[in-house]
């Protein structure tokens, strides 16, 4: 009986498939490794993401790597304390016995993950956390699951993506470009006509080399400059696993993915360049018609037309019709004015606006990519006439003052041509992301809104 009971704690058996390992040890690396990856742990100062690690040895180089400045001690990163940062709290105390709940790492462990709750879309909910802390404080489940054997469950093959999506293939992806940068690896991927960067976390060199990625690569182009947007939820799966089924690893290597906007090239000019002919709205002539075309109320109108932000917005338009142009923005469109607004109350008005400029702003998430405070400002020139003044931040204060100083000069109220000058050395280095709507509405022939 105690040889028997010698060799039972001698031997650890997986409760997740029918592996037997001589030690404990053997077990934790088991537990670890693919195909379970449940010792998994999160990062609480990765705002706004669930960003995991493998190991704790793998999340202590992202921190020091990421966030040297949190300023906590190396018993933080030890693998008792990482029982408060799990994923998987039952299964990590299988083969870690967990600090005491009261201890103050843990503490500090528990708060750090209570603040990131607050703004991380986070697989687990706060109850679900809170409960599994809780298991700090019992017996260590390892001892038990070791004293009442279970009998494994059947081993099942490790699918390449996830089987919530089995249907889907990767015929329509192009892997353009991959690199390491940091403790990760970046690989660029084209799906669907969109750009995105999916990060893979570093256990993924365990089981490949960068040169056999490289070698995956379709056509390697370098990344263009643009904006990224974390992509979550069923659009993150669908990236996630046609990734992940090209490169046929598992979907837990994938940490992060994000859409890709390109910024376009910077206009030679401060308005777009006009074809020869038919002349097009809202577009000044070329070559040598510009220097008699652009007297100085025109050219402070064009400016207020296409806007120089973060300088000043876009300029407002006399919308007086229903429904007279569509505007594409990253994933919807909406057809602007709305019909009937003219029945719309002041804040009916600006309501609809926040909507629609959202909506236009939003990525895969569904959610806008620019700040509420600068959003209205964004695509200020879809403000519908009469709708109520939209609450200002200081930096919207600044950019109305520069624009009603322009329109004084576009009216000829403002004789002091310095400043025209100043907003026209200003307006090489302006944002031209929503240059092609505001095409649309020239193209429409919506004219500048002047009036105060």
């Amino acid at each position: 009986m105690f040889f028997f009971y010698l060799f039972f704690r001698m031997s650890s058996h997986c409760w997740l498939c029918p592996g037997t390992f001589g030690n404990r040890r053997e077990l934790r690396l088991h537990v670890a490794s693919a195909p379970h990856f449940r010792l998994r742990v999160v990062c609480p100062w990765c705002v706004g993401i669930e960003r995991t690690s493998n190991r704790m040895a793998d999340f202590k180089k992202h921190v020091n790597v990421k966030h040297s400045g949190v300023g906590v001690s190396n018993d933080f990163f030890s693998e008792a304390s990482g029982f408060y940062l799990a994923l998987y709290p039952t299964d990590y105390a299988r083969v870690i016995n967990p600090i005491p709940m009261t201890s103050p790492t843990a503490q500090t462990a528990i708060h750090a993950v209570r603040l990131w709750l607050r703004g991380a879309n986070s697989s687990r909910s706060a109850s679900e956390w809170e409960a599994g802390w809780n298991l700090g404080s019992a017996t260590p489940l390892w001892e038990e699951a070791q004293a009442i054997p279970t009998s494994p469950v059947p081993a099942t093959p490790v699918q390449p993506y996830s089987p919530t999506h089995p249907q889907m293939t990767a015929s329509d992806m192009t892997l353009r470009n991959v690199q390491e940068k940091d403790d990760q690896i970046e690989i660029d991927v084209e799906l669907g006509g969109s750009l995105f960067v999916v990060v893979l976390n570093s256990s993924i060199k365990r089981l490949t080399t960068m040169g056999q990625l490289q070698q995956q690569i379709q056509s390697i182009q370098p990344r263009p400059v643009g904006k990224l947007a974390d992509v979550r939820g069923t659009s993150f799966e669908e990236v996630a696993g046609k990734v992940s089924s090209q490169l046929g690893v598992s979907e837990v290597f994938v940490d992060q993915v994000q859409m890709l906007v390109p910024t376009p090239g910077r206009l030679p000019i401060p308005f777009p360049t006009c074809k020869p002919q038919p002349v097009q709205p809202g577009c000044l002539p070329q070559s040598s018609q510009i220097s008699a075309a652009r007297k100085p109320g025109q050219e402070a109108a064009q400016l207020l037309s296409w806007g120089m932000l973060p300088l000043l917005p876009p300029g407002r338009r006399n919308w007086d019709q229903d429904e007279v142009v569509t505007l594409t923005g990253r994933n919807h469109s909406v057809k602007w004015p709305p019909s009937g607004w003219r029945t719309f109350t002041a804040e009916r008005r600006l309501q609809v606006f926040e909507f629609a400029a959202g909506l236009l702003d939003a990525d895969l998430t569904g959610f806008p990519v620019t700040s509420r405070s600068d959003l209205l400002d964004k695509y200020n020139f879809m403000a519908l006439p009469g709708s109520m003044p939209p609450q200002q931040g200081p930096k919207s204060a600044m950019r109305l003052a520069n624009y009603q100083q322009l329109r004084a000069i576009a009216t000829g109220e403002e004789p002091d041509l310095r400043l025209l000058k100043m907003y026209r050395n200003a307006s090489q280095d302006r944002d031209d992301e929503l240059d092609h709507l505001i095409r649309v509405v020239d193209g429409a022939g919506i004219p500048l809104r002047l009036e105060r």
